[in-house]
């Protein structure tokens, strides 16, 4: 059994193509990302980043916006913020959307548009991945405007679901599909509720 985390990247990065083109329009002004992990090659099909940052690309350029720039960070927060710094010197006059390929940098690209006190970038559309609560709760705040969310509790349920059928000599999928879901103001509040109603939050 295949259980792609880098093919549900994939498929959410390109679920992101009809919000960016509800939110920006394809008459907007240059928009950027950022994320990945230096040590990701362009040509390694089985790094998780890469087919998210293929998928965001394929998803701008859909919706009639240019990739500025990408930076890789590790996915360490500490360095997403470094980079944001960095962008927002080169661009003092702000970016239509950055798009980050996990929550922790998000939210640390965040931080650095707050304390620099930056007006050219309050209305940057910042964009996280995962759906975990602190996520969330800045979303529900606005200060992220949209998270792409994980499954985990699909992801679990349906490996266990797989792992039963196996056992029992049933056929099973080579690759799974246990979704993403786009959350943005419109939706916050019914992500919230169904998170607390399986127990995944207080």
């Amino acid at each position: 059994m295949i259980w792609s985390h880098a093919f549900s990247i994939c498929l959410s990065a390109e679920n992101m193509l009809k919000y960016y083109q509800e939110k920006i329009g394809s008459s907007s002004r240059q928009k950027r990302k950022r994320g990945g992990t230096s040590h990701e090659k362009e040509n390694d099909r089985s790094s998780t980043g890469m087919p998210c940052l293929r998928g965001y690309r394929s998803a701008v350029e859909q919706a009639g916006g240019t990739v500025l720039e990408v930076q890789y960070c590790d996915a360490q927060p500490g360095r997403a913020a470094a980079a944001m710094e960095v962008v927002m010197q080169k661009y003092p006059q702000g970016v239509d959307a950055v798009l980050v390929t996990s929550d922790d940098m998000a939210l640390a690209a965040i931080k650095c548009i707050w304390d620099n006190n930056s007006d050219a970038y309050r209305k940057t559309v910042i964009c996280g991945f995962d759906g975990n609560q602190a996520a969330v709760e800045a979303l529900d705040r606005g200060e992220l405007t949209v998270d792409i969310a994980q499954q985990g509790y699909e992801m679990g349920y349906k490996a266990v679901e797989a792992a039963l059928d196996a056992l029992e000599g049933k056929s099973v999928e080579s690759v799974i599909d246990s979704g993403s879901e786009v959350i943005t103001a419109d939706n916050i509040d019914a992500y919230i509720a169904d998170c607390r109603e399986k127990g995944l939050w207080s």
